[in-house]
């Protein structure tokens, strides 16, 4: 990962739009520290750091929400649309599940608290749509933006002059992104970091999406060519005999594949021990 920082930074620094991508959120996190550790270095990112609260999309079904022992004291309910006595926007923190309208569960997302440490000069990826501070721009899931500046209330300045509200809490660091959420962006250069430790992760699909984002190249880091050879030729539409006995979604209505990745999310940050607000515990 370190040599894929430094092909990274160099590429940015020669003005090309550049992007890494990876099938984990395991992988993206230590990728992630590399550049930052990077440009550090190289004084392309300084100054004081300013930590952020985030948001993180807990990411469950409707019918773990209405389950009352999915929750945790902490935890941040969002409606995403009017319901009585609760307005769409409306944040709730979690402090008994139980006075939770749970019977509405299709009308509100779920989220885990975590940080994150910003300096001027960091990228950072909206995670879910809103609006700036002023409310006159909107801010769209998968958007990527500089951040320029803090000001004295402690909102954040981004590099085209929005202004977003401390509290927004709907970013996270936007050097690296997993292959699902790489879908429909474009860059000059694309780098895929795929290491072993992602191959149970790693598909036929999902190394097409990644490796189809460049403009002008592509290329891919990993520790072991002809594993990733190999782990790239299954399909995620590979149903094991378990699955065709059973049907092709669970008991839990979730499809093979969104086991597998609920599983990576939960593998790598279930109730994320906070780690240093500058490595923030990630998307689940």
């Amino acid at each position: 990962s370190r040599r894929l920082a430094s092909d990274y930074a160099a590429a940015v620094k020669a003005g090309d739009s550049a992007l890494v991508v990876s099938p984990t959120h395991v992988e993206k996190d230590r990728i992630t520290r590399e550049i930052r550790d990077l440009l550090r270095r190289e004084g392309r990112l300084g100054g004081d750091q300013k930590v952020f609260p985030v948001l993180t999309n807990a990411r469950l079904t409707e019918a773990q929400r209405a389950d009352p022992s999915r929750y945790q004291p902490g935890d941040v309910v969002q409606f995403q649309q009017n319901l009585r006595g609760y307005g769409r926007g409306q944040r709730v923190e979690v402090t008994d599940p139980g006075a939770l309208p749970l019977h509405r569960a299709d009308c509100f997302e779920v989220f885990y608290r975590g940080a994150i440490g910003l300096v001027p000069g960091d990228m950072i990826r909206i995670t879910r749509n809103g609006t700036t501070a002023d409310r006159k721009h909107s801010l769209h899931n998968g958007d990527l933006h500089r951040v320029k500046a803090f000001t004295p209330e402690g909102d954040m300045v981004l590099g085209n002059g929005w202004r977003v509200s401390k509290d927004f809490g709907h970013i996270d660091y936007g050097y690296v992104v997993t292959s699902h959420a790489s879908q429909g962006k474009t860059v000059d250069r694309v780098f895929v970091g795929q290491s072993s430790d992602s191959f149970p992760a790693s598909s036929r699909e999902q190394f097409y999406v990644s490796a189809s984002r460049g403009r002008k190249s592509v290329t891919v880091y990993t520790d072991d060519k002809e594993a990733l050879r190999a782990a790239v030729m299954n399909s995620e539409d590979r149903t094991t005999a378990s699955e065709l006995v059973a049907g092709a979604a669970g008991a839990d209505g979730r499809r093979p594949r969104q086991r597998r990745e609920d599983a990576e999310r939960v593998r790598s940050s279930r109730r994320p021990t906070r780690a240093p607000v500058e490595e923030r515990a990630h998307e689940r």
